[in-house]
């Protein structure tokens, strides 16, 4: 799992695309105000999510994450 922690309230998208790989990911307790459509575009192997304690999260657009990754269909 790879955790980010910081006190940016921007997501690093440019860093998360390099990570295609990527299986696990806690964006947990992070000052993040806006989840973008782009931010885990690439991120073709995210089985695990985590987004607890993001106290100024305001909005995670739709396109963000698919219905299909959000319920675990292929």
């Amino acid at each position: 799992m790879l955790p980010i922690n910081g006190s940016s309230e921007v997501v690093p998208t440019l860093q998360l695309s390099k990570l295609s790989n990527l299986s696990h990911l806690s964006m947990s307790g992070n000052f993040f105000i806006h989840l973008p459509p782009v931010a885990l575009l690439n991120l073709f192997h995210l089985k695990e999510l985590h987004l607890n304690r993001l106290d100024k999260l305001v909005k995670i657009d739709s396109r963000t994450v698919p219905c299909s990754q959000l319920l675990g269909e292929q």
